[in-house]
């Protein structure tokens, strides 16, 4: 018996969440931990969201390094040959 489109979830790939840049918006958050959209806005709104959360205005954005670490993904680091090299003037 094969479970119901409409109630399967997406499953996030490290690199996918790594390709999101240093934030995203709360419904993708959300879905990365596997949380309901509701829940993760009233856990924003209550100061409870597991992670760093920024308000910029009326935006809310989480922090994707912060969510990252929390769910116990291995650390990244940049070595010297993956560095942009300096503009020469």
């Amino acid at each position: 018996m094969s479970i119901p489109t409409s109630t399967r979830t997406r499953v996030w790939t490290l690199d996918e969440v790594q390709q999101l840049g240093m934030t995203c918006d709360v419904p993708t958050a959300a879905e990365i931990l596997g949380i309901s959209r509701s829940l993760s806005y009233r856990m924003v709104q209550d100061g409870t969201f597991p992670v760093r959360v920024l308000r910029l205005c009326r935006a809310v954005r989480i922090s994707v390094p912060d969510l990252l670490a929390y769910l116990g993904a291995p650390l990244t680091t940049t070595t010297t040959a993956n560095r942009p090299q300096p503009l020469a003037t």
